[in-house]
């Protein structure tokens, strides 16, 4: 599977970036935890990925930032989250079963599921 590098979510194109490390996921944040990161400055858009892991880490961090950006803009879908389960749990829960539902029917196909290493970053 080609990793787009780039996205048009509801009219705005992100650009997605493939990172080496957690650090340069969130580079406005002191965080070594995150592994995906929508961020949005003005006219530009960005989704950042660590690609230091499995593939379907990959996919499935693509497709959770995607869902973030989908709340963003649609204020119906963030009425949808119920407070005590908050966004990221709802993103999270939704993508992580979104992916495999992909993967396990044969919609998506993934190349064998093994780290990407800083070397293969470029080309993912």
């Amino acid at each position: 599977m080609n990793f787009p590098r780039k996205v048009i979510i509801r009219g705005y194109t992100h650009s997605i970036n493939y990172v080496a490390t957690n650090r340069e996921v969130a580079t406005d944040l002191d965080s070594n935890e995150l592994i995906g990161q929508v961020s949005y400055d003005d006219n530009e858009h960005h989704i950042r990925i660590n690609a230091n892991q499995k593939v379907i880490g990959i996919f499935d961090t693509l497709i959770h930032e995607i869902f973030h950006s989908l709340m963003q803009r649609n204020p119906l879908l963030r009425a949808s989250i119920k407070p005590e389960v908050g966004e990221e749990a709802f993103v999270d829960t939704l993508s992580c079963e979104l992916a495999y539902l992909l993967v396990s029917n044969g919609w998506v196909e993934l190349p064998e599921n093994v780290p990407v290493t800083e070397k293969r970053i470029n080309e993912v």
